[in-house]
């Protein structure tokens, strides 16, 4: 199961239903299935939606958050509290969480550190820490929805872990089973969704204890999702 149609079809199959019924057009039909994809792309942080995007520090222009608060945009497409790898002209910012981040800035109001930390859709970079040139992050996108016109659509599980594709499906058929108050059928199916997600989850995780481990060499990786070099995203002001 590959693309938006195999989805569709597998649905309509395990169903035992068509998109000529009125609760169930295909339009309806293309919405569960993209609502199911949206679950399944974020139900963990794979590593398939790990993004890249860089811009030129000096062109990054900061707001103020509800708190009065100097901070930055995420990047477009991104999902929030994500950023887990912040440089600034080649040099690393630890990530602090929001909490200790408030805390350095308060205890050591001149300290230069090389912090950040994020919030919701914001982030926050020590403003003593001297940052210029290029800030290069590196977070989780949120994944476009599938072109209901176009069968050959595929999810981000299609060329990664293609049985993300089945859960998406069964969670489309919990959806539906749901609407036709076939309760205990409905569950049946989410929990087979979920299954489906942890094992996969399970897999990675299994495979990556065995990845180097080095902190100081992670500072080199310039490989993002499966071999993809150059930014992922070059929307808005992230070049």
């Amino acid at each position: 199961m590959n693309t938006l149609g195999e989805i569709k079809n597998d649905v309509l199959v395990k169903g035992q239903t068509s998109t000529s019924i009125a609760f169930l057009t295909d339009t309806i039909l293309n919405n569960y299935i993209n609502d199911a994809y949206k679950w399944a792309s974020t139900y963990h942080k794979w590593s398939f939606t790990e993004g890249r995007a860089s811009t030129t520090y000096s062109t990054v222009s900061p707001h103020i958050d509800e708190n009065d608060d100097i901070c930055y945009e995420y990047p477009e497409g991104w999902r929030a509290d994500t950023i887990r790898y912040l440089r600034i002209n080649g040099k690393r910012f630890q990530k602090l969480n929001y909490k200790d981040f408030y805390n350095y800035r308060e205890d050591q109001s001149s300290g230069s550190e090389r912090v950040f930390t994020d919030y919701a859709r914001n982030y926050y970079i020590n403003p003593n820490a001297n940052g210029s040139g290029t800030i290069m992050a590196f977070g989780q996108y949120s994944p476009a929805d599938m072109d209901g016109t176009d069968p050959d659509s595929q999810t981000i599980f299609s060329n990664n872990e293609e049985e993300g594709n089945e859960a998406i499906s069964e969670k489309t058929l919990s959806w539906i089973r749901y609407r036709e108050k076939k309760l205990n059928e409905a569950m049946v199916h989410q929990n087979k969704a979920v299954e489906i997600l942890e094992n996969i989850w399970k897999r990675i995780q299994d495979e990556q204890h065995a990845y180097h481990t080095r902190r100081d060499m992670f500072g080199e990786v310039d490989v993002v999702n499966g071999g993809l070099r150059g930014n992922l995203f070059r929307r808005n002001r992230w070049e």
